[in-house]
């Protein structure tokens, strides 16, 4: 592989990160101006849905972030790179490391939303453990 489609990839990954990131944080966003609360079972299910996006965003996330740093290693073992070429992976990770702690917020709100009733809660609660605990959910 040659050092342009090295640095490319290295670079490119991590921007595409960044493209993902902005686009699922802006769903959660819209989620969260329309569903000021989990009032109704019509609610949950959307809720499920949005959580289920982010967490298949949350492993492809897990791809994007990681492939570039086996690339750089490959690429100074290969002699390919030079040890200057690690800032092109590290900007746009600080970016990501920035976003990511904005968007630890919305989640935040998103794991806490009021709920209507207890039944409601219930299955909330059991929806955000799955989201913070299980990164392959059986649903």
């Amino acid at each position: 592989m040659s050092r342009t489609t090295l640095l490319f990839l290295i670079a490119g990954l991590p921007c595409l990160a960044i493209v993902w990131y902005l686009y699922f944080a802006a769903r959660l966003k819209q989620f969260l101006r329309d569903t000021p609360a989990i009032a109704s079972t019509r609610d949950l299910d959307a809720f499920k849905v949005v959580v289920k996006g982010q967490m298949v965003a949350a492993l492809v996330q897990l791809v994007l972030l990681n492939v570039p740093w086996i690339l750089l290693i490959y690429g100074y073992v290969r002699t390919v790179l030079h040890g200057a070429d690690a800032l092109y992976l590290l900007v746009p990770n600080l970016v990501v490391f920035v976003l990511g702690k904005q968007g630890k917020k919305i989640e935040g709100q998103a794991q806490n939303l009021k709920v209507a009733d207890e039944q409601l809660q219930k299955e909330r609660d059991r929806v955000v453990h799955i989201w913070l605990h299980k990164p392959f959910p059986n649903w």
